[in-house]
């Protein structure tokens, strides 16, 4: 690895790695789940909401990464030896679909609530249903 700085320092690249994990979460934060940019925000008081939020659900995700490759099913590493998804991705992937699957029921409960309101005492002669879009 070569790093290039402005001034000459003994452990530049001590310094570096210790940044890597905030260059890791500003990388997931824009583009690799996130999607930060896509808000347009631009009031500092909201930025300072969302990234804070934001924040919080990538440690999430990364704890529960780890706990799945833990406890669940390992990662498998690739040839060259790295993970072949990271633990912020696999964290991520599994409270997508945990979020998507309560979604899902809640909206299936919600019409069969409503079509007991709308059709109280008979079988189904009006239907509201609900399709999935993923």
């Amino acid at each position: 690895m070569i790093v290039v700085t402005a001034q000459p320092q003994e452990n530049g690249i001590e310094n570096y790695l210790n940044r890597w994990p905030i260059e890791t979460l500003f990388s997931c934060l824009k583009g690799r789940g996130f999607r930060l940019e896509e808000t347009r925000i631009l009031q500092r008081r909201k930025i300072k909401k969302v990234i804070t939020l934001l924040a919080m659900s990538y440690a999430w995700a990364i704890k529960i990464g780890f706990w799945r490759h833990r406890h669940k099913k390992v990662i498998r590493l690739k040839k060259h030896g790295r993970k072949a998804i990271s633990f912020f991705r696999y964290g991520l992937d599994f409270l997508q679909d945990a979020v998507f699957k309560l979604m899902h029921r809640l909206m299936r409960e919600f019409i069969k609530a409503l079509n007991i309101l709308f059709l109280p005492g008979t079988k189904s002669l009006l239907a509201v249903s609900y399709v999935s879009a993923q």
